[in-house]
């Protein structure tokens, strides 16, 4: 416990327990002394000696309670030993009992006396405790006040430091308004001086623009009712009469009505907030136009994009060979792959501003795989590279998902994988992983992608999903790109609730887990039914002959799935030995398919199945296995081949089924394809077409006439508008950049000036423009409906019959399907690709020729004279549709490298090089304007 002056009071030197053990103890150290001494004397005095002396040792050691203790056991001891029982009441031991008396009357005195002297001794043991206590506190206060006085000096010096000093403004004031004292820091603010302060010239009050009074009158309300207010903003008048922008905060002294108030000059900063806001101005204005940009090249790429796409589509719904057929899909499906990557590329953009959403479907995730792949095949066979795939029969064939961005990860990653792997294969298996999905819906689907490429370092593996990133500078001398690729697909993924997983050693190649969660859904259309499906062929043997083991493998377990019975060969060689210790003709146990590989070392596909048809051991069925480009190379021995069918890699296993299916059941593939576009069966519509860009112009036209209606062109909007007033037309399809007038200032004219009582034509506004908004700008300007570029021909003229068929105006049927049979020929290789996007359609491509060949010195002549009027807005007019009329023949022609580069500088104003860049041009332009009329005559000639 503590005493008044917090000291502590001295407790016992020992607690009741150790007392009593030790009064107990020297009790029992006496007795035992005792009984020692009996056995040698005979004294009945010794007890009266020794205990005694026991109980003040043990009263001395453990205190008033040990003497007590030792006390009470020396007593009864003395009694117990000294008077026996039964003879108390002798006389005789009168004397015994009271010497025992008196023996405890002294112990009882001798513990008392040391029990006082003991408190005595502590009282006196507490009392110098305390004050040594009081003298120490006493001088810990003088040491503390000392202490205080110290920093109250230094309070004041830096108080007045603070003051004096140019820091910070500092005033002294009433809630009136007079001023106290005020330091040199706020009088050189205001411009005024000391003498102006001791004359009592300074007003806080009058130093305030009136459109802040209210502002200080409820500052001063808090500063009385809170003693403090927070700092804020404000203005003062300096004596010149400049305003000085401050910030303020005072305080209340607490004595009378004065307060205290610190002041920072504000000026520097609101100049700073105004640089601010103009950078800030800046950058939104940068922003704008990056949007603009992408918005812009979005509709440079989708101009030619439109063409291959619309081209394809016409040369699909015309009657053309099966080898023909599957290289104009290809071509369609990777341009249509073309148009995602450039919609992704602008994806990138929202990302950054956080626009990105995902659009939800059910597809067919095997079929999405296999067509993605195949449009990456051409660039890995070209390579010598094989590239496979394999989906696991456990993977759900229709899944819930977003099929463009996965059909954009497949694309970037495995172009990757084809990219940095010069020799070797390209892997992609399709499998599910054995993570805990949420429902039983939900599947995790690993879509793993294998190559023997260079590898990647463990440092590198995470950089390469930064934007604009590659592994190292040599690899970008070698391997050249944006960058941009792997950070699109990893934030997609991401989006997905899903992750990109990258294991990989330099020399040794990569793989990338591509591991997404994808609810199963329901199919939506029901599969075609088939009299004869591949179930029918339970227990077939076949054999597979390839000398690639990954290949191998994947069609291998394929088969497998399908209860077949599959063998594998790696040669030729070891091929014609299975077939020769096969079973005869007539036996179960027979080959009955040969799947074999067409580029095999040693001896080839076309050498092995020669050999085998000439031992007569041919079976079946044979499938030979080759490239889309080794297709083309081995034209003439495909056709002389011992072959019932060819299949392209990577395999499909779609078309694998179809194939094996047809080819067993001994049915013969269909030859003819159903059409996209038939003739209406109603009356046709005649339909105006604003579009400045003739490829264009040519696919809309085609892709219309097709389904028999009568188009009028017209070149800007300008015309769209005079012909709208001369004609009666059934739709318009407008263009929505175009010289002179543009398509939303053509179709806000065509608004204001309808005749109200007839129904207003439906106008569907065509742009390669893609960026948030357009479809509302669109929409907003008159438009029924919005197209985006390239147009799909199937969605275009359902659009126009259904805006059609709603305003009342004409009535059609959606397009029906037929196929009829022609010609193919053969053009300079540089033109196989234009020919192709064409639909392989000489009188179509003879025709953009005699375009080219008319439309290009006019456009060539006024895009010089406007570079040399300086008029920049109409050269890029030209220089555009003159890039849009080579396009049709070739992004990779000399003049398409020169166009943009002028382009370029027609964007800058131009620049000394310009008039060199526009001679060469020309020159490019005859000289392909020249291998053009060539091509057209030798068309002419195959065709008469």
């Amino acid at each position: 416990m503590t005493d008044p002056l917090g000291t502590t009071v001295l407790a016992p030197a020992y607690p009741l327990w150790k007392g009593i053990v030790i009064g107990v103890t020297t009790a029992l150290i006496a007795i035992l002394l005792r009984e020692l001494l009996g056995y040698a004397y005979d004294q009945d005095e010794t007890p009266f000696l020794l205990f005694p002396a026991s109980i003040i040792i043990a009263a001395r050691i453990g205190g008033l309670r040990a003497g007590v203790s030792a006390l009470a056991l020396t007593s009864l001891y003395s009694l117990f030993r000294f008077l026996p029982a039964g003879t108390a009441t002798d006389p005789n031991y009168i004397t015994p009992l009271i010497k025992t008396g008196v023996f405890i009357f002294e112990g009882g005195i001798i513990c008392s006396l040391i029990g006082v002297l003991q408190q005595t001794r502590r009282s006196a043991v507490t009392n110098e405790a305390k004050a040594i206590l009081a003298e120490k506190f006493s001088r810990d206060y003088y040491e503390q006040v000392l202490s205080t006085q110290e920093e109250l000096n230094a309070l004041e010096t830096t108080y007045r430091d603070l003051i004096d000093s140019n820091v910070i403004g500092m005033m002294l004031c009433s809630f009136e308004g007079k001023f106290y004292e005020a330091n040199d820091a706020f009088l050189d603010l205001l411009e005024y001086t000391r003498e102006d302060l001791n004359n009592d010239e300074l007003n806080w009050i009058s130093l305030t623009p009136k459109d802040f009074r209210d502002r200080d009158l409820h500052a001063i309300e808090e500063l009385k009712k809170h003693r403090r207010i927070p700092p804020f903003e404000l203005q003062f008048i300096s004596k010149t009469g400049l305003i000085r922008n401050v910030l303020i905060g005072a305080a209340s002294t607490g004595t009378g009505d004065k307060f205290i108030a610190f002041v920072l000059d504000r000026s520097e900063n609101a100049q700073f907030q105004s640089e601010l806001q103009t950078a800030l101005n800046l950058a939104e204005t940068a922003n704008r136009t990056k949007t603009e940009f992408l918005a812009n090249i979005s509709h440079e790429l989708r101009t030619p994009l439109n063409a291959i796409i619309g081209m394809t589509d016409l040369a699909l719904d015309e009657d053309i060979s099966d080898v023909m057929r599957d290289y104009i899909q290809t071509a369609r499906d990777a341009a249509q792959t073309l148009t995602f990557l450039i919609n992704d590329i602008l994806d990138f953009s929202r990302m950054e501003t956080g626009h990105f959403e995902l659009d939800l479907d059910p597809f067919e995730l095997p079929t999405l795989v296999e067509q993605t792949l195949k449009t990456l095949s051409l660039r890995a066979h070209q390579k010598g590279l094989e590239l496979i795939s394999h989906i696991s029969p456990q993977v759900p064939r229709y899944v819930n998902g977003d099929k463009n961005r996965i059909r954009q990860v497949i694309v970037n990653v495995v172009s990757n994988a084809i990219k940095f792997t010069e020799q070797g294969e390209v892997f992609v298996d399709v499998s599910l992983t054995d993570e805990a999905a949420e429902n039983d819906q939900m599947n995790w689907i690993n879509i793993s992608v294998l190559d023997t490429g260079i590898g990647i370092s463990k440092e590198d593996q995470t950089r390469i999903f930064s934007p604009f990133t590659q592994v190292d500078a040599s690899t970008t001398r070698n391997y050249v790109g944006t960058g941009l690729g792997l950070a699109i697909c990893q934030e997609i993924v991401s989006r997905m609730e899903g992750r990109i997983e990258v294991s990989s050693e330099p020399g040794e190649g990569s793989r990338f887990d591509i591991i997404i969660p994808l609810e199963s859904a329901v199919q939506s259309v029901p599969p075609p039914t088939r009299s004869i499906t591949i179930d029918d062929f339970h227990g077939a043997r076949v054999l597979i002959v390839d000398d690639n083991e990954t290949s191998l493998r994947t069609l291998k377990s394929t088969l497998e799935n399908w209860s077949m019975n599959p063998e594998t060969a790696t040669t030729a060689a070891e091929a014609i030995q299975k077939l020769k210790n096969s079973p005869r003709e007539d036996s179960e146990e027979q080959f009955r398919v040969l799947l074999v590989d067409g580029l095999m070392p040693q001896m080839d596909g076309f050498e092995f199945l020669e050999s085998i048809k000439k031992d007569g051991i041919l079976p079946e069925a044979s499938l030979m296995m080759l490239s889309s480009a080794d297709r083309m190379m081995f034209e003439s021995r495909c056709e002389s081949a011992p072959v019932d069918a060819f299949i392209e890699k990577p395999i499909s296993q779609s078309t694998l089924m179809d194939t094996l299916v047809n080819l067993l059941s001994g049915r013969v593939r269909p030859k003819t394809f159903e059409k996209r576009i038939r003739p209406t069966k109603n009356e046709p519509l005649t339909i105006l077409v604003a579009e400045d860009t003739p490829v264009n112009q040519k696919v809309v036209e085609q892709i219309l006439k097709k389904r028999g209606h009568n188009v009028v062109l017209a070149n800007n909007g300008r015309e769209a508008l005079d012909l709208f007033f001369e004609n009666d037309f059934d739709l318009i399809l407008m263009d929505m950049q175009m010289p002179t007038m543009d398509g939303l200032q053509a179709t806000k004219a065509i608004r204001e000036n309808e005749d109200p009582n007839v129904p207003p034509i439906p106008i569907i506004a065509l742009t390669a423009h893609t960026m948030k908004g357009d479809r509302e700008r669109c929409i907003d300007a008159g438009a029924s409906d919005y197209l985006s570029k390239p147009v799909d021909a199937e969605a275009l003229l359902d659009m126009i019959e259904t805006l059609v068929r709603s305003s009342g105006r004409k009535s059609t049927r959606i397009p029906t399907k037929t196929d009829k049979p022609r010609d193919e020929f053969a053009i300079p290789e540089k033109f196989h690709g234009a020919l192709q996007r064409m639909g392989n359609d000489a009188v179509l491509f003879s025709e953009m020729i005699t375009m080219y060949c008319d439309d290009y010195p006019s456009l060539l002549e006024q895009l010089q004279s406007e570079v040399v009027a300086e008029n920049w807005e109409e050269a890029g007019h030209h220089a555009h549709r003159l890039k849009g009329l080579v396009y049709s023949f070739g992004t990779s022609l000399p003049p398409c490298e020169t166009i943009l580069v002028i382009e370029q500088k027609i964007k800058d104003h131009g620049s000394q090089l310009l008039e060199s860049l526009l001679t060469r041009y020309e020159n490019e332009l005859s000289k392909l304007s020249d291998e053009l009329q060539d091509v057209r005559v030798k068309i002419l000639t195959i065709k008469s």
